[in-house]
C-alpha cells in the first residue's frame, strides 16, 4: 500500500512540474505578445503550450487508468486474504490439535483458535507453558487470564490429560518457538 501511495506522490509531483511548465509558458507567451515579437516565436510557443496540454491530459488518462488498476488489485488482495476480523472458523475447525494448526499455520494467524493438547513445560516466570501434540509443540501465554483458579492450578499441579486452549494465534516472539496463543479460556478434558 506504501508504494501506492509513493506512485500517487510521484504522479502529483509530475502534474505539479507539468502546471508549473504550462504557467511559465503562458507567462512566456504573454511577455512576447506585450514586447512585440515576431509572429513565428508567437505562433512555436502556442504550438508548445498545445503539446504541454495535450501531454497533460495524457497523463491525466493515465494517472485515472492507474488509479481504476490499483482498485481492483485491492479488491482482488481483499478476496484472497481475508482480515482477522473476517476469519470465521467452522465448526470442523473449533477443536484443532497441535500438529493440524502448524501444518498450515498462515491461515489461523490473527484468528481465534481452539486446540487441544498435552500440558507440557511450564515457565512460570514467563507465565506460558508449552502444549505438546504428537510431533509439534506450541506456546502458550496465559498471563491474561482472569481465572485465577486456572493459573493456579497450571502453575501448581499436573493436568492428566488433555487440554482445551481458546486463544488468538500469532507470531510469538521468542526466538526458539515460531507460534503462541494467547489465551483466553483454558480447559481440562
Amino acid at each position: 500500500m506504501a508504494a501506492l501511495k509513493w506512485r500517487d506522490t510521484i504522479s502529483v509531483r509530475t502534474a505539479r512540474y507539468r502546471n508549473w511548465r504550462l504557467g511559465l509558458a503562458l507567462a512566456g507567451y504573454l511577455a512576447l505578445m506585450a514586447c512585440g515579437a515576431p509572429a513565428s516565436e508567437i505562433q512555436q510557443i502556442e504550438e508548445e503550450i498545445k503539446a504541454v496540454k495535450a501531454e497533460m491530459i495524457k497523463l491525466a488518462e493515465k494517472l485515472e487508468q492507474i488509479q481504476a488498476d490499483q482498485q481492483q488489485v485491492l479488491s482482488l488482495l481483499a478476496k484472497q486474504v481475508p482480515g482477522p476480523e473476517n476469519r470465521a472458523l467452522s465448526s470442523q475447525e473449533s477443536g484443532l490439535t497441535v500438529d493440524q494448526l502448524l501444518q498450515t499455520p498462515g491461515r489461523y494467524l490473527g484468528a481465534q483458535v481452539t486446540v487441544r493438547g498435552q500440558l507440557g513445560l511450564v515457565l512460570i516466570h514467563r507465565k506460558s507453558f508449552f502444549l505438546k501434540g504428537p510431533q509439534e509443540q506450541v506456546l502458550v501465554y496465559f498471563g491474561n487470564l482472569t481465572d485465577n483458579d486456572t493459573v493456579q492450578r497450571l502453575t501448581t499441579q499436573d493436568w492428566p490429560g488433555q487440554i482445551t486452549v481458546t486463544g488468538t494465534f500469532m507470531t510469538a516472539d521468542q526466538i526458539r518457538v515460531g507460534y503462541q496463543i494467547v489465551a483466553e479460556r483454558i480447559n481440562s478434558q
